[in-house]
């Protein structure tokens, strides 16, 4: 889950959240102090959900489509991350299994390197 922080310590903080499976979401956490505790503790005030944006006809039309050759399941897509015998470095990515696919069963594999040779750059955040 990737999140966007803005902090008042004698309030508490504001908070964006958002992942692969969860749209942008603001949340508002309210800080107590506790005489002789160091830290405070939050409690969750207020969260807020993002309205998501109506589709034209067109748009509809083409998400049922979509919908039909790439059905979403629960464990799709996943983030993973591998120690590559190669380099010797944990790496990221992400995980798109075919529909159906058989847990054990094994499948060919596509693996799509971007923006190489570079930094990789996989985030666990909504995207449009």
């Amino acid at each position: 889950m990737e999140s966007e922080l803005r902090i008042n310590p004698e309030i508490g903080f504001v908070c964006w959240e958002s992942s692969l499976q969860m749209p942008p979401r603001c949340v508002f956490y309210r800080l107590h102090h506790i005489r002789g505790d160091r830290l405070p503790y939050a409690v969750l005030q207020h969260l807020i959900h993002l309205p998501q944006p109506s589709l034209s006809k067109e748009q509809h039309l083409t998400q049922k489509i979509d919908c039909m050759c790439f059905p979403k399941t629960a464990d799709n897509p996943e983030l993973i991350e591998y120690h590559s015998e190669n380099s010797k470095r944990k790496h990221y990515a992400l995980l798109i299994r075919p529909f159906g696919a058989v847990p054990g069963l094994r499948y060919p594999v596509i693996q799509l390197v971007y923006g190489g040779p570079g930094v990789q750059l996989v985030r666990n955040a909504w995207s449009t």
